[in-house]
């Protein structure tokens, strides 16, 4: 599903970017993810959107319920396609109102990033979600275990309820993805879980383990078996599978290169509705939507503070963030990416 915003930004982010103003180009975000929660009952080593890591005392801080609600009016005056992720966003108990408040403000795309660990009796609240994407690196329990430092009780649960959002997508009517990351000395998790998302027309994103200064992790680097599975999924990509992502994301994967990272075009809040500048993997704060201010003086105000954008160029190669990096960089794919994306969602 596209809204108005989604287009008009897109547009605007390519033509600023052509003109060499990319800077300006962080005006126009074209979706917002938001970290609602820092809280976690996984460990994952990959991720850094977690207590461990963002919450040096352990104590998380969040928006309560009228703060949030105060956050997505804002963030809807900005951009028309959010994201509510974490840390797991259903450990918050308001997360229902918080998705029927997105529904009512007339967000065009509403995801909700999930590890699957939760899921009411009745979760008449998905209704309001255009997509739900979970994270799952491994079918297996063992494999669970090590790489997300759960417990095999949690990996019967995260199955149980994938195979109950499988049967539910349809009647609710939202699509359904998952999200693996490719973790050294595990690389063989991943064949399993494509099969899974081919039999049943499920979309994957896969991403390789990244490390503290945002590079590809070197324990995969050296590793020929990854470079293999990337030119797989190249492959995979090229015959019109599902998988997420586009099929430049899975080339720069495959070949080790630089992207032209387009920063801002998925504007990232921390769980006090603070803009991140100028992504979230980079983690400086800026203005909260809780403030008020115009969005082009909250970028202004952020610049000011944390300087200029930078160039990371080879840094963060992962789908989350070159998801809309790499078709903005590559616009005349644009199309072809959008039929593609067509045959695992309804949008």
């Amino acid at each position: 599903m596209t809204g108005p915003l989604v287009a008009r930004n897109t547009v605007a982010n390519v033509v600023l970017d052509a003109l060499g103003m990319r800077e300006r180009a962080a005006y126009h975000p074209i979706a917002v993810c938001w970290i609602v929660t820092y809280r976690c009952e996984l460990a994952c080593p990959y991720c850094v959107e977690n207590v461990r890591h963002r919450c040096p005392d352990g104590v998380p801080r969040e928006l309560g319920t009228a703060d949030a609600v105060r956050t997505l009016r804002g963030i809807r005056e900005v951009c028309d396609a959010i994201d509510l992720s974490g840390g797991e966003p259903t450990l918050r108990h308001d997360l229902p109102r918080l998705l029927a408040v997105c529904r009512d403000l007339g967000f065009a795309d509403i995801t909700l990033n999930t590890n699957g660990l939760h899921l009411d009796d009745n979760p008449e609240w998905l209704r309001d979600v255009d997509c739900v994407l979970v994270g799952v690196d491994s079918l297996r329990p063992e494999g669970f275990v090590r790489i997300t430092g759960g417990t095999p009780e949690q990996h019967r649960r995260q199955l149980s309820n994938l195979e109950r959002l499988r049967r539910l997508r349809d009647d609710f009517g939202f699509d359904l993805g998952l999200c693996t990351v490719l973790v050294p000395g595990m690389l063989d998790e991943l064949e399993p879980i494509l099969d899974w998302c081919f039999a049943h027309g499920v979309g994957l994103a896969v991403s390789p383990f990244i490390d503290r200064e945002l590079h590809v992790a070197e324990a995969l680097r050296r590793d020929s078996a990854y470079f293999e599975t990337c030119a797989r999924l190249v492959e995979y990509r090229r015959r019109g599978l599902p998988l997420a992502g586009s099929l430049g994301y899975y080339e720069t994967l495959r070949d080790g290169g630089p992207h032209h990272c387009f920063p801002m075009a998925n504007l990232t809040l921390d769980p006090l509705g603070r803009i991140f500048w100028p992504c979230g993997e980079i983690q400086r704060p800026g203005p909260s939507f809780l403030e008020g201010k115009p969005f082009r003086r909250m970028i202004d105000e952020a610049r000011a503070c944390w300087g200029p954008m930078p160039d990371c160029r080879d840094r963060c190669p992962f789908a989350c963030r070159m998801l809309y990096s790499d078709l903005l960089a590559r616009p005349l794919r644009l199309a072809a990416e959008a039929r593609h994306l067509r045959t695992y969602r309804r949008g």
